[in-house]
């Protein structure tokens, strides 16, 4: 092989190598512009995901508050329906006054406190009088405004610290921190207020009313029931006297 042969397959060679590089740079540049376009297009999606995640969390967080809400407002619900619950549970559905297991409940534990520092204490028992002829002549709808009626006057005549209940029918007895002579005056006080102001039923109805009232103040080997049971012996005995009388024992 000549010279120039030689030459010539020396250039053949380089030129095929040149052609070879050529074309492996020109598909790695190939590849290189896929993969950028591949990263734009992850990055895009990337960014396209942090978006609708953003909008996720901010339901996801307006969902909590509104659970939260919801869960406040309905243990608010709970907690005034429990507030119910008991007061039905103690409170005589008629008057609103303590029902009978209630007052005798709070009764006991006064009784016991009193007896314990020996501290005054006197019961009432009240009782209206020719209760049934209301119920016959106007009816029992009237005669359980007139229940009512006392029930709110009761209320209004003693002081917080006592207590005031009905205690069956058209019974009630009150629980009172006091002795005797203030028992008493209360007592008295209670009557005088029931039979001088008429019993306001509505549509022109208007009753007098009168009460039997016994009264019997707590001696030192008293037992809560004998306390209440000398008070309704008074009451019993204020009733034969023709009521609205007082009886103390």
């Amino acid at each position: 092989m000549g010279k120039g042969d030689a030459l010539t397959r020396i250039l053949e060679i380089a030129l095929n190598l040149c052609e070879t590089f050529y074309a492996r740079a020109t598909r790695e540049v190939s590849l290189r512009e896929a993969v950028e376009e591949e990263l734009a297009h992850l990055r895009a999606e990337y960014e396209r995901l942090l978006q609708e995640n953003e909008i996720i969390l901010s339901k996801i967080d307006s969902l909590n508050r509104e659970l939260d809400d919801r869960v406040l407002e309905r243990t608010s619900q709970l907690e005034s329906a429990v507030v119910k619950l008991r007061e039905i549970a103690i409170r005589d559905c008629m008057t609103g006054l303590y029902n009978r297991r209630q007052v005798l409940k709070l009764g006991r534990e006064v009784f016991l406190k009193c007896a314990a520092e020996n501290r005054d204490l006197s019961v009432i028992m009240l009782d209206v009088d020719n209760f049934k002829r209301v119920n016959d002549t106007y009816g029992h709808v009237v005669g359980d405004k007139v229940l009512k009626i006392l029930g709110k006057r009761l209320s209004g005549a003693i002081k917080e610290t006592d207590l005031v209940g009905r205690y069956g029918g058209e019974e009630f007895i009150v629980f009172l921190q006091c002795g005797r002579e203030k028992s008493v005056e209360i007592a008295q006080r209670i009557k005088r207020s029931v039979a001088a102001n008429m019993f306001v039923i509505g549509a022109g109805i208007s009753i007098p009313i009168t009460v039997s009232l016994g009264v019997a103040e707590r001696k030192p080997r008293d037992s809560l029931d004998g306390l209440i049971t000398r008070a309704d012996n008074q009451m019993y005995r204020a009733k034969k006297l023709g009521g609205n009388e007082l009886a103390v024992g």
